[in-house]
C-alpha cells in the first residue's frame, strides 16, 4: 500500500508537470498565432515571409523525426495488439502499403490502348454521359474563345470610333491654323477616316435617304453595265465588221467604265481608312520636305513686302505668329500620326490572334468531331455495358451481404466457443468445491460422490383434484418443477434412498451436496445446449462460407466479362481516325538522319510525360540507394531485436516459473488468469443488479398504484362533471321559467287591474322565494366548479369538456298564481 501511494504520488505530480508544461505550449501558440495575425494585417511589402519565423531549421527537423519515429512505434504497438487479440489476421503496414500504391500510381508504365493484355481502368473507362459532358465543355469552350475575341474586336472598333473622333476634331483645328498661315504655309490634309459597313454588320438594316439613292444609282449603272455586255455581244454576231473602222469615225469614243473609278475611289477609301503606317510615313516625308520649301520660298516675299509697310515690332510679332501655328499644326500632324499608329499596332496583334484563334478553332472542330463520333459508338455500347455492369454491381452487393453475415455468424459461434469454456471451467470449479467440501478422510465419501453424481430429472407434478385446479395452480407456478432422482447407471436393485440423510453425515455438507448436484445439472445441460448451438453455427458458417466462395467466382466472372467488354470497346474506339496536330520539331522519330515516309509504328505521347520518365529514371536511382541504406539499418536494428527478444524471452520464462511457484504454493495446481477472470463473479456488480432489481420492482408497484388512484378521479371527475351538467340544465330550465313567469305576472298586472292588490303580496312572496332558489342553485354551482377544479389540478392533464352543457327541454313548474 505505502509503494503503491508512493506510485500515485509521483504520477501525481509527472500528470501536474505535463499539464504545466501543456498549458505553456498553448499559451506560445496562442502568442505566435497573434503574430502571424498581425503579421497577415501588415501591407504585402512589410510582411514576413512563413520562412523568417523559424528560427532554427535543424530543430524542426529533429521534431519531425522524433514525431515520425512516435507515429511509427504506435503504429508498431497497435500493430502488435491487434496480431495479439485476433483483431487483424494479416498486418501489414500502413506506410508500405501507401508507398506501394504510390508507386503503382505515378511509376510511369504506360501500356498502349492497342495492345491484347491493356485493362482499361476503372476511373478511364468511356461512357456515353462522360464523352457527353466532353462534347459540352468543348463547345462551351469554342463559345467562350470566340465571345472573348468578339468582345477584344467591339472593344478595338470603339477606339477605332473615339480615334475618328479625335482625327476629326484635330483635323478642323488644322483647317483653322491653315487658314491663319494663308495659302502659302498650307499642307495637304488627309481624308478623315471613317468606319464601313462590314465594321458594323448591326447597322445593315438601317438606310437613310442617301443609301437609298446610292443604291438607285447601282441599281441603274448595273443595268447599263449588262445592256452594254448584250450590245456588244450583238456585235460580234458581224464577223467584225466594225472593227476595221477608225475609232473616231462613224461614232463617239468608247466612254470609260464609271465601275473602274467607283473601285479606284473605294481602293482610295479603303487605304485611307485602313491607317497604314507606309502611306502614312511617306505622306508625312513629303509634306514636311514640302512645308520646308514652302516655308523658305514664301517668307522671303513676305518679309520684303512687309518691310515697306510695317515696322519692325509688327514684323517680329507676325513672324513668331506664324512659327507658334506652325509649330501648333506639326503637333496636330503628330499627335494625328501617333493615334493611327497605335491602332495599326494592336490591329496587327489582334490580326495575329485570330490566326492562331482559327487554328485553334479548327483543331477544337476535328475534335468535336471525334468525340462525336465516339459518342456515336458508346451509345451502341452502352446498353450491354449498363447490363453487364448491373450484373458486377448486384454480385458485388451479394457478396457484401454475404460477408457480413459470414462475419456474424464466426462472432456469435466465437461467443459460444467463449461460454462453452467458461462453463467447463464452472464445471471443474463445481468438481473442486465438491472435493474440497469432502475434506480428508471422510467416511460418508463414497455416498455422497453417489449423490453429487446422480441423475436428476425434472417432472412437473400432476394435479389431483379439479375442483381445487384455480387455488392450486398458483402453488403450481411457484412451485412447478419437483426433482426426483435416479441412479447413474440405473441400477433398479439399488435400494438406497439419497434424499435422505444418512445417519451420522452432517446435514450441511449432505444439503451442499444437494445443491452442488443441482447445479451441475444445471451446468450440463446448458454446456449441451451450448455445444448445440455451437455445432449448428459452426454448420452455418461453413455453409456460408461456400456460398460466400461461389458468390465469389460469379463476381470475378462478371468482372471479367465486363473487363472483356471494355477491351472489346477500346478496341473499337482505336478504330476511329484521331488528328493530332504536330509540328515538325515535335517528331523525333528519325531514321539516318530523315523522316521515314512511313510514320505507322510512331506513337505520339505527351513532352511532360517523356520529361518524367527521364526524372523517374533518377529518382529510382535515389529510391534504390535510400533502400540500400535503409536496408542496412534494419539489418541492425533486426539483430538488436533479437537479442532483446531472446532477453525478454528469458524473462518471461523466469516470471512464468515464479508465478507457477506461487499459485502451486497458493492453490496446490496450475490456474489459468485470464479463464478465472472470465469465470468468476463480480460480488459487487452482482449486488448492485439484485438492488436494482428491487428498486424496480417496488417503483413499478408505486407507479401501478398511482395509476389506479388517477383512474379513480378520472371516474370521479366525470362523475361530478355528469351531476354539475344537470344541474346547469335545471338552473337554466329554472331561469326560463322565471322569465315565464315574469311575463305571466307582467300581463296579470295588465289585463287585471282590479286583482292587483290582493295578488301583490302573493307574488311578492313567490318572487323571493324563487330568487332564493337561484342564489342557491348559484352557491352550489360555484362549490361544484370548485370541486371540479380541485380534481382537474391533481393530475394535471384531466380538464372538463369543452363542449357547453345539453340544453334540455325542463318539465314547466306548476303555476303558482291561478286565475
Amino acid at each position: 500500500a505505502k509503494q503503491k501511494s508512493e506510485y500515485d504520488k509521483r504520477l501525481k505530480e509527472a500528470e501536474e508537470k505535463k499539464q504545466n508544461v501543456r498549458n505553456e505550449m498553448a499559451n506560445l501558440r496562442l502568442r505566435f498565432k497573434k503574430i502571424l495575425n498581425r503579421n497577415n494585417d501588415l501591407p504585402g511589402r512589410l510582411q514576413l515571409k512563413r520562412s523568417e519565423f523559424e528560427l532554427d531549421l535543424l530543430v524542426k527537423g529533429d521534431i519531425e523525426v522524433q514525431k515520425q519515429d512516435k507515429i511509427k512505434s504506435v503504429q508498431q504497438q497497435l500493430a502488435w495488439e491487434s496480431e495479439k487479440t485476433d483483431v487483424i489476421l494479416h498486418y501489414e503496414d500502413p506506410e508500405l502499403v501507401d508507398a506501394i500504391r504510390h508507386a503503382q500510381e505515378n511509376m510511369g508504365d504506360f501500356k498502349l490502348k492497342t495492345a491484347k493484355d491493356y485493362v482499361v481502368p476503372e476511373d478511364q473507362r468511356l461512357t456515353a454521359n462522360r464523352k457527353r459532358e466532353e462534347l459540352i465543355l468543348l463547345r462551351n469552350q469554342i463559345y467562350q474563345n470566340k465571345r472573348e475575341f468578339n468582345l477584344k474586336i467591339l472593344k478595338l472598333r470603339d477606339k477605332k470610333k473615339y480615334i475618328i473622333r479625335q482625327v476629326e476634331k484635330k483635323l478642323k483645328q488644322l483647317k483653322e491654323i491653315q487658314s491663319q498661315l494663308g495659302q502659302d504655309n498650307s499642307v495637304a490634309l488627309i481624308e478623315p477616316p471613317k468606319l464601313s459597313i462590314e465594321e458594323e454588320p448591326e447597322r445593315r438594316f438601317k438606310y437613310t435617304n442617301d443609301t437609298l439613292v446610292k443604291f438607285q444609282q447601282e441599281m441603274a449603272e448595273k443595268e447599263r453595265l449588262e445592256m452594254a455586255v448584250a450590245a456588244s455581244e450583238e456585235g460580234a454576231l458581224f464577223g467584225g465588221l466594225l472593227s476595221g473602222f477608225p475609232a473616231g469615225a462613224g461614232g463617239e469614243p468608247p466612254p470609260q467604265p464609271a465601275a473602274n473609278n467607283e473601285s479606284k475611289e473605294a481602293t482610295t477609301r479603303s487605304n485611307a481608312m485602313s491607317f497604314s503606317s507606309d502611306t502614312r510615313a511617306s505622306r508625312a516625308s513629303s509634306r514636311n520636305s514640302q512645308t520646308d520649301a514652302e516655308i523658305a520660298r514664301s517668307r522671303r516675299p513676305s518679309v520684303e513686302k512687309a518691310v515697306s509697310t510695317s515696322s519692325v515690332l509688327e514684323q517680329e510679332l507676325e513672324a513668331m505668329k506664324e512659327i507658334r501655328l506652325t509649330y501648333q499644326r506639326d503637333t496636330l500632324l503628330e499627335d494625328i500620326q501617333l493615334l493611327l499608329s497605335e491602332f495599326d499596332v494592336e490591329l496587327a496583334e489582334i490580326r495575329d490572334e485570330k490566326s492562331k484563334l482559327d487554328v485553334k478553332l479548327k483543331n477544337a472542330d476535328i475534335k468535336y468531331l471525334t468525340l462525336f463520333k465516339e459518342l456515336a459508338l458508346l451509345k451502341e455500347f452502352e446498353k450491354s455495358e449498363n447490363v453487364l455492369a448491373d450484373r458486377v454491381d448486384a454480385k458485388l452487393d451479394e457478396k457484401t451481404d454475404m460477408q457480413t453475415k459470414v462475419e456474424e455468424c464466426l462472432m456469435k459461434y466465437e461467443a459460444k466457443k467463449k461460454d462453452i469454456e467458461r462453463l467447463q471451467e464452472k464445471e471443474k470449479t463445481l468438481h473442486q468445491n465438491f472435493q474440497l467440501s469432502l475434506g480428508d478422510n471422510n467416511k460418508y465419501a463414497e455416498f455422497l460422490t453417489k449423490l453429487f453424481k446422480k441423475k436428476i430429472k425434472k417432472v412437473r407434478k400432476k394435479m389431483k383434484d379439479n375442483a381445487d385446479s384455480d387455488e392450486e395452480s398458483d402453488d403450481d407456478d411457484d412451485d412447478d418443477d419437483l426433482l426426483s432422482s435416479e441412479s447413474e447407471d440405473d441400477d433398479s436393485e439399488d435400494e438406497v434412498d439419497y434424499n435422505v440423510c444418512p445417519a451420522g453425515c452432517d446435514e450441511e455438507l449432505f444439503n451442499g451436496t444437494m445443491t452442488l448436484r443441482e447445479k451441475r445439472q444445471e451446468n450440463e445441460e446448458q454446456l449441451a445446449e451450448e455445444k448445440k448451438a455451437c455445432e449448428l453455427l459452426k454448420k452455418e458458417h461453413d455453409n456460408l462460407t461456400k456460398k460466400l466462395k461461389a458468390m465469389d467466382v460469379a463476381l470475378k466472372a462478371a468482372q471479367g466479362d465486363l473487363e472483356k467488354f471494355q477491351l472489346e470497346k477500346q478496341q473499337k474506339l482505336n478504330e476511329l481516325d484521331v488528328v493530332v496536330t504536330l509540328h515538325l520539331n515535335q517528331i523525333q522519330y528519325v531514321v539516318n538522319g530523315a523522316l521515314p515516309r512511313d510514320l505507322s509504328n510512331c506513337l505520339v505521347f505527351r513532352k511532360s510525360s517523356q520529361n518524367r520518365l527521364c526524372e523517374r529514371i533518377e529518382e529510382l536511382k535515389a529510391e534504390k540507394q535510400n533502400q540500400r541504406h535503409l536496408f542496412k539499418e534494419d539489418r541492425q536494428k533486426f539483430a538488436q531485436l533479437t537479442k532483446d527478444k531472446k532477453l525478454y524471452e528469458t524473462k518471461i520464462k523466469d516470471i512464468e516459473e515464479e508465478v507457477k511457484e506461487m499459485q502451486l504454493l497458493k492453490f496446490g495446481r496450475i490456474i489459468d488468469l485470464d479463464k478465472l477472470d472470465s469465470v468468476t463473479v463480480n460480488k459487487g456488480a452482482e449486488e448492485l443488479k439484485e438492488k436494482l432489481r428491487y428498486f424496480e420492482t417496488e417503483y413499478d408497484k408505486e407507479v401501478a398504484a398511482w395509476d389506479k388512484k388517477i383512474e379513480e378521479e378520472k371516474k370521479l371527475l366525470n362523475v361530478k362533471m355528469h351531476e354539475n351538467t344537470a344541474m346547469l340544465d335545471n338552473l337554466m330550465g329554472m331561469v326560463q321559467e322565471g322569465n315565464e313567469l315574469e311575463a305571466s305576472l307582467n300581463t296579470c298586472q295588465n289585463g287585471l287591474g282590479a286583482n292587483y292588490h290582493s295578488l301583490q303580496k302573493a307574488d311578492k312572496r313567490e318572487r323571493w322565494r324563487l330568487k332564493q332558489l337561484i342564489e342557491l342553485q348559484s352557491q352550489e354551482i360555484e362549490v361544484l366548479k370548485t370541486e371540479i377544479h380541485q380534481l382537474s389540478r391533481k393530475d394535471g392533464h384531466v380538464l372538463p369538456p369543452s363542449h357547453g352543457p345539453t340544453m334540455q327541454k325542463s318539465q314547466p313548474l306548476p303555476a303558482i298564481i291561478q286565475k
